[in-house]
């Protein structure tokens, strides 16, 4: 309709132009453009970032977790005895108890009081007078809660230390010098601090001798196999002697009080310890 008002000028028009209707006039401006069908409109959408893998991290986060607990539940400080216990678990691992009462007992004690009584104990006088000695000893040391069981202690002392003054070991420490009674300890072990207290430290014919009291009720056809149960004992405490003293310890000896006897006991103590060890001598 528009192109025949303008009497097909639009259809045919090839510039712009002023085209006349009726009395006035109309503008033709001829804007040249190819029209096609639109495509498809581009997508702005990014491609998928690849998913990450995060196994590695959760892995390194459970060793560190691992690591972490593992440091926490190990003790900083370590004895011998408590290095024989944790080797007596991971050997019996698949067989666990639950462990004893660590509660003191008539037996524990009597071990505790014989150390104090030795610990002062001068082997050069004579033995005649340690049974004179116990009764005021017990008065002194025996706890409240166990009064009712001093006479059972009282003549179990009595009896261990009979057998001992009149023993062969005996008679080598009084003839030996003293050098240290309950000698406490304290050096770097893998990671750990070692900590521990040698009960007698003497000479003896110019060779330097460990003693460690026991008061375990033991055959006498035992003694050997039982004291081969101190071997880490007396790797520990050699080596501790032999690194603070600057001398070679000649044995280290297991002295079993209720039968008088002591054992010797074989130490590898080769490996060197790169930092301080502290043993006072008493």
């Amino acid at each position: 309709m528009l192109d025949e008002t303008f009497q097909e000028n639009i259809t045919t028009a090839a510039e712009s132009k002023t085209i006349a209707v009726g009395s006035g006039s109309v503008e033709l401006r001829l804007v040249p453009e190819n029209l096609v069908a639109p495509g498809r409109a581009k997508s702005d959408r990014r491609k998928a970032a690849k998913k990450p893998n995060w196994q590695p991290y959760v892995d390194t986060w459970a060793r560190r977790r691992n690591a972490y607990e593992s440091v926490i539940k190990t003790p900083v400080f370590v004895t011998p005895t408590l290095l024989k216990q944790q080797e007596e678990e991971v050997a019996e691992a698949a067989r666990r108890t639950m462990r004893p009462s660590r509660s003191r007992t008539p037996s524990m004690l009597v071990g505790e009081l014989a150390h104090r009584f030795l610990e002062s104990w001068d082997f050069a006088q004579g033995v005649e007078s340690y049974g004179e000695r116990m009764g005021p000893f017990l008065d002194q040391w025996l706890p409240p809660a166990l009064r009712t069981e001093r006479a059972q202690i009282h003549a179990d002392l009595t009896e261990m230390f009979g057998v001992f003054f009149g023993s062969k070991i005996y008679s080598e420490l009084a003839t030996s010098q003293i050098l240290g009674r309950e000698v406490p300890l304290l050096m770097p072990w893998d990671g750990q601090i070692m900590e521990g207290v040698i009960d007698l430290i003497y000479e003896h014919d110019g060779l330097l001798y460990l003693a460690d009291y026991k008061t375990d009720r033991i055959a006498r056809a035992e003694l050997t196999e039982g004291a081969a149960r101190y071997r880490q004992q007396a790797q520990v405490y050699s080596r501790a002697v032999r690194e603070s003293l600057q001398r070679d310890v000649a044995a280290f000896k297991v002295i079993f009080l209720r039968l008088g006897e002591a054992v010797r006991v074989p130490a590898d103590t080769t490996k060197e310890i790169p930092f301080p060890i502290q043993l006072r001598l008493l």
